[in-house]
C-alpha cells in the first residue's frame, strides 16, 4: 500500500510541475500578443513584422531561462497584407534553448475557432479580419521529477495566444478576451 501511495504521490507532483509550467506559458504567450498588439493597429493597415519584433522584444526580456540568442525571422512574415494572404508561421529554429516560439500572421479564421462556439454567434462578431490578428505560441521542454521511473524525463507544455488590436473605440474589450473566449 506504501508503493501505491508513493506513486501516486508522484504523480500528483509531476502533473502540478506540468500545470504551473502550462500557466506560465500562457501568461507568457498572453503577454508577448498584447506586446505586438499596437503595431497591429497602425495606420494604415496592421503591421505584422513589427508586431512580431515586438512580441519578440518582450518574450527575450521575460522568459526565464531563455537564451539571449533567441531569434524569430520577422522579415519573413508578409509585408503586406489582403483578405487573399495566406498565414505564415515562423519560428526559433532551436535559438530558444528549452523554448520554442512560433509567430503567426495574418492568423485565419480556423485557426481561432472553438467548437464551443457557434460560427455565427456574436461572440465572433468582433473577431475582425485575419490580417488584424497575430497568434504568439510558446513551448517549453520541462522537467519531470518521478516521470523518469516511467521513461519520460522530459514533458512539453505549450500556450498560444491571439491578438486583435484596432484604434481606439467606445467600446474597450480587451483583445484577448475577444478571440480566447475558451476558459475565461
Amino acid at each position: 500500500m506504501l508503493t501505491a501511495l508513493v506513486i501516486v504521490t508522484a504523480l500528483v507532483v509531476d502533473l502540478g510541475i506540468v500545470r504551473h509550467a502550462r500557466r506560465s506559458n500562457q501568461s507568457v504567450a498572453d503577454l508577448s500578443a498584447l506586446a505586438a498588439g499596437q503595431a497591429l493597429g497602425a495606420d494604415p493597415a496592421p503591421d505584422g513584422r513589427a508586431g512580431c519584433v515586438d512580441a519578440l522584444g518582450y518574450l527575450k526580456s521575460n522568459l526565464t531561462g531563455a537564451p539571449s540568442g533567441l531569434t524569430v525571422p520577422c522579415n519573413s512574415l508578409p509585408a503586406s497584407c489582403s483578405l487573399a494572404t495566406s498565414p505564415v508561421t515562423i519560428n526559433d529554429g532551436g535559438t530558444g534553448g528549452d523554448w520554442a516560439v512560433e509567430i503567426t500572421f495574418p492568423v485565419s479564421d480556423a485557426m481561432i475557432l472553438d467548437s464551443s462556439v457557434a460560427a455565427g454567434d456574436s461572440l465572433r462578431l468582433d473577431d475582425g479580419i485575419p490580417c488584424e490578428r497575430l497568434r504568439v505560441t510558446v513551448e517549453r521542454t520541462t522537467d519531470s521529477l518521478f516521470a523518469g521511473i516511467m521513461g519520460r524525463s522530459t514533458f512539453n507544455v505549450s500556450a498560444d495566444a491571439v491578438v486583435r488590436q484596432v484604434q481606439a473605440s467606445d467600446r474597450r474589450v480587451p483583445s484577448l478576451w475577444l478571440l480566447d473566449p475558451y476558459g475565461c
